[in-house]
């Protein structure tokens, strides 16, 4: 998928190794790829929200007492 989480995270590695640039970059990467793949204002929203929330992963540990581990069994 062609995303702005898939260019920062995938393709650049920004988010895990050049925090600093995904930060810097992360508005100006959405309005991009927001024109050139005509995208609508709710669209871009929603991609910038997803790759908001995975930056935030990115440098929060999980809680993984809080983890459901029975599915994978």
């Amino acid at each position: 998928s062609v995303k702005p989480v898939d260019f920062l995270i995938r393709r650049s590695g920004a988010v895990l190794f050049h925090m600093g640039l995904a930060k810097a970059y992360k508005d100006q990467v959405v309005h991009c790829m927001k024109m050139m793949f005509g995208w609508d204002e709710e669209t871009a929203a929603r991609y910038a929200s997803e790759l908001e929330q995975e930056m935030q992963d990115a440098v929060t540990p999980r809680d993984e007492t809080k983890r459901n581990y029975s599915k994978a069994i």
